[in-house]
């Protein structure tokens, strides 16, 4: 039997068929990688008001490591950090002292011996999570607001203990704040709270 041979169209298109064939079940591979780290993200506000019980299984079903909080009551710290604008935030899961219910999360940040380019951090916050969220819903006659005391973000309130806040009315069941302290002792600290909403 006489064998066929490629013409020399069919050679060129079956030579390059083939890799283009790898490189698409190479991305397809990868899509579905992706797909399932993003199903295993934990959305901490869809979980308020679970028992701690259920909220410390779903963490152990996902390998997320913790530990009780010597910052705040009835809380747990992750081992894992959360990053906004490049720094990593420790993060809190806070549970209810009456009812061991979640009802919120904190995003914590430490800064010691705070630069300017330190102090500046709450302001890109406040832009971040306003894109996020929409306008700050704080009450307007508070003294207080961050947005109103964007002057004082810089080293010269560093260790005078003045404090600084920010509000959003997320949703029904979420509460959203940022905080930004000048420790007497000299450190900078920052935090985001999600929560229900507290009457």
């Amino acid at each position: 039997m006489k064998k066929r041979s490629l013409s020399p169209f069919a050679y060129y298109a079956a030579n390059r068929a083939f890799p283009v064939f790898l490189l698409l079940l190479l991305l397809l591979g990868f899509t579905a990688c992706s797909a399932e780290k993003g199903a295993k993200a934990l959305d901490y506000p869809a979980m308020f008001g679970e028992t701690k019980n259920e909220v410390l299984a779903a963490l152990d079903a996902e390998n997320l490591t913790y530990k009780e909080d010597d910052l705040y009551a009835n809380a747990y710290v992750l081992d894992r950090t959360e990053t906004l604008e490049n720094r990593d935030f420790s993060v809190h899961l806070l549970f209810d002292l009456n009812t061991d219910t979640l009802y919120g999360y904190r995003r914590v940040l430490f800064v010691e011996n705070p630069t300017d380019a330190d102090c500046k951090l709450p302001e890109k916050l406040l832009n971040t999570l306003t894109a996020q969220y929409g306008e700050p819903t704080t009450y307007p006659g508070l003294e207080n607001r961050i947005s109103t005391h964007l002057d004082r973000l810089s080293t010269d309130a560093v260790g005078s203990g003045e404090v600084y806040n920010e509000y959003w009315s997320v949703s029904e069941n979420c509460d959203a704040s940022l905080g930004v302290s000048f420790l007497p002792d000299g450190r900078l600290f920052v935090d985001i709270v999600c929560q229900t909403p507290r009457t």
